[in-house]
């Protein structure tokens, strides 16, 4: 049995929950406790993706066939640098407060204001700003660019285009763990505990669903795979993305539906370009990229249910290039070695290299709940490099918490797109968002170029294929693996998704 993937319109008279609701509580796993609740400053892992979708609405939202629905907005015009959008009728907030179109675009506006640091803002808009206006009158918001992005529409169906109330927008400290939303749900702050279970209930004022929908969503922190399968057989649980060897047994089991979902973007092999880090090199970054075996990487990262990557795009996106495989380097520790030496290393009496009287230190990070053991190869190849290299791991949040600092050198990154643009690599090796602080002008005019362009044509993928071949060329990255996303739930449950690693939680209905 398969889930069924598609898109319920929904429609747009905000009246009560009626009586397609039932009095069954569905209760979904998280992988980890979310960073924020905030959808603008979320760093949009799936779980707390998949609680904002229950409890919030985006202007416009993306099927898993590529198709743009209607949400908050019932219609649009586009062009490279604007998107103009009428709004539904009626957008109350879980409050009751009557959502204005100006109300819309004062959350629209505080998505890229600096203070928010909102980190997919570039996915949505660029780097170069925009202004929000509205017209109350007409029921219409518009954004306009400061510099053209021919993805914009697609952009606005990421979470982190959330519309959020005024209620929230004046409390703003209260987004981390409470909702202010449009949405089906809502938090019930009474029975939720913060970093451990959320208890979502319905919203009184939410627009009219079609099916039978459960009365409450309960999402719980589970970060162990095998707890959480365990928690799926004994019924525990509901719905649960699950990663490695526990699938075995979860797939055997009658009881459970299981959806395996392609991922966008490739789980890749980050690296440090500030000054005082030894991965500013290009020739070090240049070994390190040629000492990992890819093959070995997407072995132990998937347990064999995964596909070596030779992009960043994987390549069910839009503009993949698989050219990109003849840039890069054949795995070769010996060859690694070599670039080392020619590079001024020496390796000291213990095998480690050395420069100017320092040796190659290499701290690599990395969470298993995703990577599964692409972390603890990594860290054997480097040594077997020569490098003097430590590994630090943990749970999705604590990763999210090392990456954001500086005390690391080379990371395994788990890229999950969260939209199916080339452009949403942009926030991982170029802006001021970029956590590797990679500067590459060769790429940065490459993607300028494709969001210029109009959509679908020639000249946009022309450009994407530049921009792919850009981070290679200069040793910035080095992808590693493509994975599946496995979702297990009991029978009787369906569900659609927003991207292909993130549960539409609005959309659970019970068969």
């Amino acid at each position: 049995m398969k889930n069924r993937i598609g898109m319920t319109l929904i429609a747009s008279a905000a009246i009560a929950l009626g009586s397609a609701a039932t009095a069954e509580t569905i209760t979904i796993r998280m992988s980890s406790p979310p960073d924020t609740l905030d959808p603008a400053k979320s760093a949009g892992t799936e779980s707390t993706y998949g609680l904002i979708s229950a409890a919030y609405e985006t202007l416009v939202k993306r099927n898993m066939d590529g198709e743009i629905r209607p949400e908050v907005a019932v219609s649009w015009e586009t062009t490279a640098d604007s998107a103009t959008l009428k709004l539904r009728d009626s957008i109350v907030c879980s409050d009751g407060t009557e959502m204005t179109p100006a109300m819309v675009a004062r959350s629209l506006e505080r998505m890229g204001a600096p203070e928010t640091a909102s980190p997919y803002i570039s996915r949505v808009v660029g780097t170069a700003g925009y202004t929000v206006t509205s017209d109350d009158a007409e029921r219409t918001v518009t954004i306009k660019l400061n510099a053209p992005n021919s993805d914009l529409l697609l952009g606005l169906s990421n979470p982190a285009t959330s519309i959020t109330c005024p209620a929230g927008l004046d409390s703003e400290d209260q987004l981390r763990n409470t909702s202010f939303g449009t949405g089906p749900y809502m938090i019930d702050t009474s029975r939720s505990l913060d970093g451990e279970t959320y208890t979502l209930v319905a919203n009184p004022y939410a627009p009219e669903r079609e099916g039978a929908f459960p009365d409450e969503l309960v999402f719980r922190v589970i970060v162990n795979n095998t707890t959480a399968a365990n928690e799926l057989i004994s019924g525990g649980i509901d719905i649960a993305s699950i990663t490695g060897r526990d699938q075995d047994r979860l797939r055997a089991d009658p009881s459970l539906t299981v959806t395996d979902l392609a991922q966008w973007g490739s789980q890749y092999l980050s690296m440090n370009h500030r000054e005082d880090h030894p991965t500013s090199d290009m020739e070090v970054r240049r070994a390190i990229m040629t000492a990992i075996d890819r093959e070995k990487a997407a072995r132990v990262g998937t347990f064999d249910h995964g596909v070596v990557a030779s992009s960043l795009v994987s390549s069910n996106q839009e503009c993949y290039d698989p050219t990109t495989e003849d840039a890069l380097p054949e795995a070769s520790i010996e060859a690694a070695r070599e670039i080392l030496t020619n590079a001024g290393w020496t390796p000291n009496d213990k095998g480690i290299f050395e420069k100017d009287g320092q040796p190659l230190v290499l701290r690599v990070i990395g969470t298993p709940t995703l990577s599964n053991s692409t972390p603890e190869y990594v860290l054997q190849a480097l040594t077997e490099m020569g490098a003097q290299a430590s590994l630090k791991t943990g749970s999705v949040q604590e990763y999210i918490v090392m990456f954001r600092g500086d005390d690391w050198d080379v990371e395994v990154r788990p890229y999950i797109a969260s939209i199916d643009t080339p452009n949403a690599m942009s926030a991982h090796v170029s802006g001021p968002n970029n956590h590797a602080k990679i500067e590459n002008a060769k790429f940065d005019a490459a993607r300028d170029r494709a969001l210029a362009a109009a959509p679908g044509s020639d000249e946009r993928c022309a450009a994407w294929s530049e921009a792919q071949h850009a981070i290679l060329e200069s040793w910035d990255a080095l992808p590693l693996f493509g994975s599946y996303y496995t979702f297990f739930n009991r029978n009787g449950i369906s569900f659609e998704m927003m991207v292909p690693a993130t549960l539409d939680a609005a959309t659970i209905r019970l068969d």
